[in-house]
């Protein structure tokens, strides 16, 4: 048996909306992403996302990034790995556990825009609060 991946992600962007996205976060007990995406990712085709994303104006550099964030979303974190919930670049403020595979939740944009519609939900939350030694920019990051 493999072991488990070690995933960082951010809760939210580190603005005035990242409270209330902590508290959906813990509520809800899901992890999300977004980039303005609000197809299923999992049941496009790539023709489709590529002209889903051209029609928000996305650059290539940009479109490269947002498939590689997905891949990593959809395909490659697994039930059972470990995800640290994280605020900015060095806060590190829950550990939890994948406990579902992706899914693309549609009626959250009716229900709570605010929150993602690209989800996989999470159990065994615990509060973590620590600041990282490591810098990490992007929304995902694999260990």
């Amino acid at each position: 048996m493999t072991q488990p991946n070690v995933w960082y992600i951010k809760i939210y962007m580190n603005d005035k909306k990242f409270p209330s996205m902590e508290q959906k976060t813990l509520e809800k007990k899901s992890i999300g992403i977004g980039y303005n995406i609000h197809i299923d990712m999992k049941q496009s085709t790539r023709g489709g996302i590529d002209c889903y994303m051209d029609s928000l104006n996305k650059t290539i550099k940009q479109k490269k990034f947002i498939y590689n964030t997905f891949d990593k979303f959809v395909n490659q974190m697994k039930i059972g790995d470990t995800v640290y919930l994280c605020k900015g670049e060095y806060d590190i403020l829950y550990k939890a556990i994948i406990s579902s595979d992706y899914y693309f939740d549609s009626q959250e944009e009716h229900i709570d825009f605010d929150f993602w519609t690209h989800k996989r939900d999470i159990t065994n939350i615990i509060p973590y609060k620590i600041k990282s030694t490591k810098r990490r920019i992007q929304t995902l990051y694999k260990e």
